[in-house]
C-alpha cells in the first residue's frame, strides 16, 4: 500500500514536468508518464540496513530496482552539502557498485537521460569512470565522467559514436547535471548544466544484451566512479527543448535553490554582531556592500541584497531589509551654537538594559554642556557585554560677536557719531536704542545709547555707552567762486 501511494504522489509530481506539449499533443500525461523507465532519487527509495545500502528502488513504477550482491561493494548514503544537503549515494571509486539485471533493452530506445552527480575519476589519464551503464564499453551505453589531461570532463558513449562525445573542463569535485538525449539512427545531444556541449549524428542503436545488465557507479571495461549520485531519470523519448528544460530546471532548483535571505529582519535588542549569511556552496557571492564572502556583518539599518552564482552557473538575487532601532537611536545631531547660548543636552539611551559608558572626551556624566568648538560621540553597553558607539557630532561655537564694544563712556559735542570699535564682517543687522539701523549713531542728546547686532548665523550681542554733550560741534561755512584768476 505504501509503495502504491508513493507512485500516485510521483505521478502527480511528474505531471508537472511531463505534461503534454504541442510537439507531444497526441500523448496524454499518463501515457507520457509511462515513458519514464527509471527514476532513482537518493532521498526516496534507498534501503539501508545496519548502515549498508542494500538497494536503490526505481520510483518510476517500472520496478527497475538496483541492488548489491556483496555488502563489501556497497556505496554509502550521505547528505551532500554542495547539493543543498540532499541525500546522495557515494561510490568510493574502487569497487562500489549497484546492479540491475533486467534493464538491457533500454539500449534500443530513443532516450533522454538526466543524471545529477558530483565526483571525479580514478587517477590516470584516459580512465573512464562510469556512473551509469548498460553492457560494456565496446557495446552498450555508458555515461561517465572522464579524466583527460587531469581535467574533469563528462563523457557519454554509445556504439559507433565518438568516444569523446563532448566534455566540460573542470578542476575539482563540482556538481553537475548531465542531460543526454539520443534519437535512434538520427542524433545524440549532450547538455551539461543546461548548456549544449556536443551534438553527434547517426546515433546508431545496438541490439539488446543478454544477461549483461546495468550498473550504477561502474561500467564494464571502465574504471569505477568516485563521487556522489543524487538522482537519475531516464525517459524512452527524445524530449523536445521545453520538456528537457522543465526537467533540468526541476533538478537545478532542487539541488541548487535560488538565493533566499529570508524575511525582513528586526533586531530588537543588543549591540552584538549580527550577520547575514547564505549557504557556502554557491560559486560566487556579491553583497550590496561589495563583500564577496558568504557572510557579512550588519552594522546599520537598511536594505541589503546578495547576488550569487550557484553550482550550475545560474545567478540569483535576493534582498532583505534590516531594522536596528537600538543602534540607530544612538544619534547626535551636529549643532551650531552662539557664544552666549550654551547647549544643555543629554545622551539618548534606548529603553531596556543599557548602560551609558561615557563621552569621547572622557566625561562620564550622561548630561553635559557644550560651550566651545568640539566633536563628540558616546558609548553604550548592553547586558550581553557588547558596546556601541554613537555617530560623531560636530559642535561649532560662534564667538564672532563675543568682544564687540562701543568703547568707554564719552563726552562729545552734539552732532558727533559713535560706532563699534571694530565691526565684524559677519554682522548683518544693527539696531540702536534710538531706532536707527545704521552702523553708526549721531549724537543729539546726552544719555545712554545701546547697540544690538546680529550676525549671519543669527547670533546676537549688544553694548551700552553713556554719552555727555559738552557743546555743539562747529558747522563750517565757506564759498569759492566758480571762476578765479591764476594766482588769486
Amino acid at each position: 500500500m505504501f509503495f502504491q501511494k508513493e507512485i500516485k504522489i510521483l505521478i502527480l509530481a511528474l505531471s508537472f514536468f511531463f505534461a503534454s506539449k504541442n510537439s507531444f499533443s497526441q500523448i496524454t500525461t499518463s501515457d507520457y508518464f509511462n515513458e519514464c523507465v527509471l527514476w532513482l532519487k537518493a532521498d526516496t527509495g534507498v534501503t539501508v540496513t545496519n548502515g549498508v545500502i542494500e538497494s536503490w528502488n526505481d520510483i518510476s513504477g517500472q520496478n527497475n530496482n538496483y541492488s548489491i550482491n556483496n555488502t563489501s561493494f556497497s556505496p554509502l548514503l550521505h547528505n551532500s552539502y554542495e547539493l543543498n544537503n540532499n541525500a546522495c549515494v557515494r561510490f568510493d571509486g574502487q569497487d562500489d557498485k549497484i546492479y540491475n539485471a533486467s534493464i538491457d533493452s533500454i539500449n534500443e530506445y530513443d532516450l533522454s537521460i538526466f543524471i545529477v552527480s558530483k565526483g571525479y575519476n580514478q587517477q590516470g589519464s584516459g580512465s573512464r569512470a562510469g556512473f551509469f551503464s548498460v553492457g560494456n564499453i565496446g557495446d552498450g551505453l555508458i555515461c561517465s565522467r572522464e579524466l583527460n589531461s587531469q581535467n574533469l570532463a563528462t563523457f557519454v558513449k554509445t556504439k559507433k559514436i565518438s568516444s569523446t562525445n563532448g566534455g566540460v573542463s573542470n578542476t575539482g569535485y563540482e556538481p553537475l547535471i548531465m542531460s543526454y538525449h539520443r534519437k535512434v539512427d538520427s542524433i545524440a545531444k549532450l547538455y551539461i548544466n543546461g548548456n549544449l556541449e556536443s551534438t553527434v549524428g547517426n546515433a546508431i542503436h545496438v541490439s539488446p544484451f543478454l544477461n549483461s545488465g546495468s550498473y550504477l557507479g561502474f561500467a564494464p571495461g571502465c574504471a569505477s566512479f568516485k563521487g556522489d549520485i543524487a538522482e537519475v531519470i531516464i525517459i524512452k523519448s527524445f524530449l523536445n527543448e521545453g520538456d528537457r528544460e522543465d526537467i533540468e530546471n526541476y533538478l537545478m532548483n532542487k539541488y541548487a535553490p535560488a538565493v533566499n535571505l529570508g524575511e525582513d529582519l528586526v533586531i530588537p535588542y543588543g549591540f552584538c554582531d549580527t550577520a547575514l549569511s547564505a549557504p557556502g556552496y554557491y560559486e560566487s557571492y556579491l553583497w550590496s556592500d561589495g563583500s564577496t564572502d558568504s557572510t557579512i556583518n550588519i552594522t546599520s539599518q537598511g536594505l541589503y541584497w546578495l547576488e550569487a552564482v550557484d553550482v550550475f552557473g545560474r545567478p540569483s538575487r535576493d534582498s532583505v531589509y534590516v531594522s536596528i532601532p537600538n543602534r540607530d537611536s544612538l544619534y547626535l545631531e551636529s549643532i551650531l551654537t552662539c557664544f552666549n547660548e550654551p547647549i544643555f543636552f543629554e545622551a539618548f539611551i534606548p529603553s531596556g538594559l543599557y548602560v551609558f559608558n561615557g563621552w569621547s572626551d572622557g566625561i562620564l556624566t550622561q548630561s553635559r554642556v557644550i560651550n566651545q568648538n568640539d566633536s563628540l560621540f558616546y558609548f553604550v553597553t548592553d547586558s550581553l557585554g557588547c558596546s556601541w558607539q554613537s555617530n560623531t557630532a560636530y559642535f561649532e561655537y560662534d564667538a564672532d560677536l563675543a568682544n564687540i564694544t562701543l568703547g568707554p563712556d564719552l563726552s562729545l559735542c552734539e552732532g558727533n557719531t559713535i560706532q563699534l570699535a571694530e565691526t565684524p564682517d559677519e554682522v548683518l543687522e544693527f539696531s540702536w536704542s534710538s531706532g536707527d539701523t545704521t552702523s553708526f549713531q549721531i549724537i543729539d542728546t546726552s544719555g545712554t545709547y545701546i547697540l544690538d547686532v546680529i550676525n549671519d548665523n543669527g547670533c546676537q550681542n549688544s553694548d551700552t555707552i553713556e554719552v555727555t554733550i559738552i557743546g555743539t560741534a562747529p558747522s563750517l561755512a565757506y564759498s569759492i567762486e566758480n571762476e578765479t584768476c591764476q594766482g588769486s
